[in-house]
């Protein structure tokens, strides 16, 4: 539809941020009169287009008047919770109330609770999707800039409580290596797997999960060739709790008293984003026939 609105001759646009309607004066020159009654400006006014620029991730406009304009997401180094930044904008001349949808299934929010999530001194409320569970709608309070119009933006934070454990990732994510540790003994007998993405930060700038294939036949089988009765699987960082990994056992091909195959899965711990790096050792123990 089209609508008509009065122009600002004084050149001035608006900006709510951190708390203040900021003016800021345009390059034009001051005229004589703010308004002008007898000048009007016809326009298209449509559905907001989102920009391209912003990586939005799980984040998306909760209404066919909201854009999410610019998003900070301040993902630590580690794995730890942190808040992200956005602000939302319009198209509309006309006051709207801005909403975002947040999908609670995608990165770097997928296998949070509602519970861990919140926005930064309470302004604005978070309330669950009654269309899609998955789903929270992020919406403003009533005392913290609750419209916009074109021209004016507001600027909330989306806060993470906890680490979350994301899930695996496929396998074209990242890189598994393993190699057998040097100077092994019929007692003791080591392997390092060493994961490392290969995703590009600028693309996903989350952290993701990953899963690999741990095979330990060959170290059970030099063990008792040599006179070693295996009995015991170490592993370095420990399992236990599932916070750095989980080490699941499979077959028993050997016939010694421990698996010889293990799948490991990430923890929250050893969440790795871009390229970095995670390695696990894990020794298998027993003792001289």
């Amino acid at each position: 539809m089209k609508l008509r609105s009065r122009i600002l001759a004084a050149g001035m646009t608006f900006v709510v941020a951190a708390g203040a309607v900021v003016a800021a004066q345009s390059s034009l020159a001051p005229t004589t009169a703010s308004w002008s009654d007898s000048v009007y400006a016809t326009a298209e006014v449509s559905a907001a287009a989102q920009p391209e620029g912003p990586i939005l991730g799980p984040l998306a406009p909760g209404n066919d008047d909201t854009i999410i304009s610019d998003v900070d997401w301040n993902i630590p180094e580690m794995n730890a919770g942190f808040c992200t930044t956005l602000t939302v904008t319009t198209n509309s001349p006309e006051p709207i109330a801005w909403a975002v949808s947040v999908d609670m299934s995608k990165a770097p929010f997928a296998g949070a609770n509602i519970g861990d999530l919140s926005a930064q001194d309470g302004r604005a409320t978070l309330t669950a999707d009654p269309n899609d569970a998955k789903h929270l709608i992020m919406t403003p309070v009533s005392w913290w800039y609750p419209t916009v119009t074109a021209g004016q933006s507001a600027i909330v934070s989306l806060c993470l409580v906890n680490p979350v454990n994301p899930p695996p990732a496929d396998n074209s994510w990242f890189n598994v290596d393993i190699a057998r540790v040097d100077g092994w003994t019929p007692t003791r007998v080591c392997k390092t797997i060493t994961i490392t993405g290969n995703r590009d930060l600028e693309e996903h700038p989350f952290f993701f999960g990953w899963t690999a294939e741990v095979d330990l036949s060959d170290m059970l089988s030099d063990m008792q060739q040599a006179g070693g009765t295996p009995n015991q699987v170490i592993w370095d960082p420990d399992p236990a709790g599932g916070f750095n990994l989980v080490a699941t056992p499979g077959g028993n091909e050997t016939g010694s008293g421990v698996a010889s195959k293990y799948t490991l899965v990430s923890g929250p711990r050893l969440a790795i984003k871009g390229t970095q790096s995670v390695a696990v050792t894990v020794c298998v123990s027993g003792f001289a026939a």
